[in-house]
């Protein structure tokens, strides 16, 4: 498929492993120019031959650091991936129902959330001349923080607010931000062992593969299956387009088609509630055939971008399905 990103130039972070790696090699199989940011390499990503920046996006200044570097010699940036994330958790702080300490916290929120912030404020001049796009790498657990420490529930939540916010006000300048939100994903952080499920299925004593083969249908995954990075990496190379204007990608379901917020009511004559929305009758028959699309082809397609006549008038400048 082409995806007109020949000669484009991308910056993805948290680029050494997992799905920005995964991204990073999407991008330059279709023929993008990549800039990689990661605190350090991996022979993975050298074996890509992407351009690589080191940098430690814990610090505020690092950001301006990175975009100063990666403009100097070229101003030009049509897309920006903010995947930087994760974040160590303590075993003490594992079982904890707060998610951790203080110190634990503004780790977690500064990582997850605020160097996407920081990331994103760096690199809007040169995105805005580009008409470029931004798409923010999230979480199901933002919608859905059960199995993951708060703490990074909460930062992912906060980075799913902050895209759809951002989309609006950037709606009229032609830069596009979406959130990809994915389920549980097949990367170190589920199944080294040193990674948080790894080391939370020793504080409780369960085998790691028997938490992982337990993690799709506790999530509520009708595919049955852990998410592969590149199925991520897929959806953030469409999202640069401008024939997919939507601005913002809603959060659920996600990559791996989760039902768990779109079962049929008793009555399926009655109105069904979900949050401060009442979905009536033919509302939830159209969010069961979306379930099955999602099953079928995967994260997101909700974002069908809405019909100028349609939006509302303070929408107009973003884009999701019309509110009931």
């Amino acid at each position: 498929m082409d995806l007109d990103l020949a000669g484009k130039r991308v910056l993805v972070t948290g680029a050494s492993r997992g799905i920005g790696l995964a991204t990073v090699e999407a991008f330059l199989a279709e023929g993008a120019e990549v800039v990689a940011v990661s605190r350090k390499s991996t022979p993975e990503l050298e074996a890509t031959g992407a351009t690589f920046v080191s940098a430690d996006l814990l610090d505020p200044a690092a950001p301006r650091r990175v975009l100063d570097t990666v403009l100097a010699n070229d101003p030009r940036l049509d897309v920006l991936v903010n995947n930087a994330g994760g974040g160590d958790v303590a075993e003490a702080d594992l079982l904890d129902p707060i998610g951790g300490s203080g110190a634990v916290w503004s780790g977690v929120l500064a990582l997850n959330l605020g160097a996407a912030v920081e990331m994103t404020r760096a690199a809007l001049p040169a995105l805005s001349r580009a008409r470029g796009a931004i798409v923010n790498i999230s979480s199901s657990s933002a919608r859905d923080p059960r199995g993951v420490p708060l703490s990074y529930a909460a930062a992912k939540a906060g980075l799913s607010a902050f895209s759809r916010g951002l989309a609006e006000k950037l709606g009229e300048t032609g830069v596009r931000v979406n959130v990809v939100t994915p389920g549980a994903t097949r990367t170190a952080i589920l199944t080294s062992p040193d990674g948080y499920v790894g080391r939370l299925s020793a504080s409780m004593g369960i085998d790691q593969e028997t938490v992982l083969a337990a993690m799709p249908e506790q999530s509520g995954m009708v595919t049955g299956k852990l998410i592969e990075p590149a199925e991520i990496a897929r959806r953030c190379s469409c999202w640069h387009r401008r024939r997919c204007p939507a601005r913002w990608a809603p959060t659920g379901p996600s990559t791996g088609a989760s039902s768990r917020h779109r079962k049929r009511p008793a009555d399926p004559s009655a109105p069904r509630a979900r949050g401060d929305r009442v979905l009536r009758p033919r509302q939830h028959r159209v969010g069961a055939r979306r379930s099955i699309v999602d099953a079928v082809f995967g994260a997101d397609l909700q974002c069908k971008p809405v019909p100028e006549r349609l939006a509302h008038p303070h929408r107009r400048a973003g884009a999701s399905w019309p509110r009931a």
